[in-house]
């Protein structure tokens, strides 16, 4: 079977990558343009290509990634596995250990659990050859890989850092954290509804979910009252969620329509921990309320699929998740800066609205790595550089070919 070339990669993996439609429109040109935005050229996969004054260079994919993907979200590995095979790398995939037991690359009839193992599943012999699927990591599997990418807690990177060794590539994706800003001019119906479609979909468990939306104030409407508009859109969100399409579970076409529950990680399921947590911080803020005219709360009647809190105090909360939403008024921007400082090592995305009226001193201050519309902070571009770091770049190394030049001076 022969390897194919990297505009067959890039041709088989947008095939693919159309049966999940929460990752947007991935075509085979949006791949190559990928590759050719972080190398300059596809082409330099394949063959040594002009870099500057006689000097060419050729991009050397890793021989083996070890991609060790987190529970809470399978978007990410989905991605970085898509990038390991793309460069024609050897991908090993460490699963979570609360996926499905079935080894998906034997048995592709048996519908996997999971949109990554739905995805691992669906390649084709010509690219699944170059993918191993583990749910138990050794020592030795983590020694034998050129790079190793994480996914998941701080602890978790920081124990595998330890295993890892100088002439391997560490790459970790660890914890971060979202918010949202909304300016007068932005404090619309419109706004509301994709606050709600931002909070809403994954459970609020990744890194790009909002925790806090900053509401500013002297808008059409107060930040009480758009807080209400939120807590409306979010039990639309619900009422549309109670009814998933119907989808099956072999399909990986550009037929598939989103299903929020499928694709989006919709679930109305909650662990005990959970809905302990959510019941206590209910009960605490429902006792605010009725005490102190700076709190409300709106809350899903019949179930905790949502909670939204206003609160008259600036400092960022850290949401427990499961869609709960903190709501917090600001005058100036300069106030939002002081209240995230510190956690401005951890954030991530901030989306506004509008976007155009933030200032750029503004977009620097805050500190953030991303910034984006509200209502696209789940969804960034195949392009973006996460966690400020490029995508295939840091995992390629650069040969590079000195021409020879008649003038060269060996004594110089």
């Amino acid at each position: 079977m022969s390897r194919p070339s990297t505009s067959e990669r890039a041709t088989l993996l947008a095939g693919i990558l159309s049966g999940f439609p929460q990752l947007g429109q991935i075509a085979p040109g949006d791949l190559l343009s990928l590759l050719d935005a972080e190398l300059g050229s596809p082409a330099a996969l394949e063959q040594f290509v002009p870099y500057t004054r006689g000097i060419s260079k050729r991009a050397r994919p890793p021989q083996s990634i070890l991609h060790i993907c987190s529970g809470n979200l399978a978007n990410p590995g989905i991605l970085s596995l898509t990038f390991g095979l793309l460069l024609g790398s050897q991908n090993l995939v460490k699963l979570p250990r609360n996926t499905s037991a079935n080894d998906f690359l034997q048995v592709q009839a048996i519908p996997a659990k999971s949109e990554l193992e739905r995805f691992i599943a669906a390649l084709p012999e010509n690219l699944s050859a170059d993918v191993t699927v583990v749910r138990e990591l050794s020592d030795t599997q983590i020694a034998q890989s050129e790079v190793v990418i994480v996914y998941g807690s701080d602890e978790t990177c920081g124990k595998l850092r330890r295993k890892v060794g100088w002439n391997q590539k560490f790459i970790t994706y660890g914890h971060r954290l979202s918010f949202g800003i909304v300016l007068q001019e932005g404090i619309t119906p419109e706004t509301a509804k994709r606050i709600a479609w931002d909070t809403a979909i994954y459970d609020q468990q990744g890194c790009l979910s909002p925790h806090d939306i900053y509401v500013q104030e002297g808008g059409p409407v107060s930040p009480t009252g758009f807080a209400a508009q939120i807590a409306q859109e979010l039990e639309l969100f619900k009422i549309q969620a109670s009814a998933p399409k119907s989808i099956s579970e072999d399909s990986a076409d550009s037929d598939v329509k989103p299903d929020l529950c499928r694709h989006y990680g919709v679930s109305f399921e909650r662990s005990l921990e959970e809905q302990s947590e959510l019941m206590h911080l209910r009960s605490s803020y429902t006792f605010r309320s009725a005490n102190d005219p700076r709190v409300k709360i709106w809350q899903s009647e019949g179930d905790d699929f949502w909670t939204v809190i206003y609160e008259d105090e600036k400092q960022f909360a850290t949401s427990c998740l499961n869609r709960v939403l903190f709501i917090k008024p600001f005058r100036k921007l300069s106030e939002v800066v002081e209240a995230t400082a510190l956690y401005r090592p951890y954030l991530s995305t901030i989306g506004v609205a509008p976007l155009a009226g933030l200032p750029e001193q503004f977009a620097l201050t805050l500190g953030a790595l991303r910034y984006c519309e509200l209502g696209t902070m789940q969804s960034p571009p195949l392009f973006w550089l996460h966690d400020g770091r490029p995508n295939l770049a840091d995992l390629v190394t650069w040969v590079e070919r000195e021409e020879s030049t008649d003038d060269t001076d060996i004594h110089r």
